[in-house]
């Protein structure tokens, strides 16, 4: 199960954090994403628009975080190895909003693996 839930707005940013639980009611993911609004009425230099002011039909915002600390603003370097896999998004990996739906990502990294049609994936 996927649990998600916006975080009030920033002057910019919109966090979005979520939740992964395994059959059993385990957590077993954290995470926090961060959105900001784009005016694209100028496609050749699209323009952040401030968050503030922008609603997002909701009553009540949840406090909660799903992380203590959140992700540096810049992530450090990291040692790579190999190819790096890439993937397009299709029309199926598409929410209402336009956007990649969130629970799509662990899709894309299951297909990352390249495992073998005869593995089996007995939990993630």
């Amino acid at each position: 199960m996927v649990k998600t839930w916006p975080i009030e707005s920033k002057r910019i940013e919109f966090d979005r954090d979520y939740a992964v639980y395994d059959d059993k009611g385990e957590l077993l993911i954290v995470g926090s994403s961060q959105w900001v609004i784009l005016d694209i009425t100028e496609r050749e230099s699209p323009k952040i628009v401030p968050a503030r002011g922008f609603s997002m039909y909701i009553d009540e915002y949840i406090t909660e975080r799903s992380m203590e600390k959140p992700f540096p603003r810049i992530a450090p370097a990291f040692d790579t190895e190999g190819e790096a896999y890439i993937t397009k998004s299709s029309y199926t990996d598409i929410d209402t909003n336009g956007h990649v739906n969130n629970i799509r990502y662990s899709t894309f990294v299951l297909n990352a693996l390249d495992l073998p049609p005869e593995k089996e994936i007995t939990s993630f």
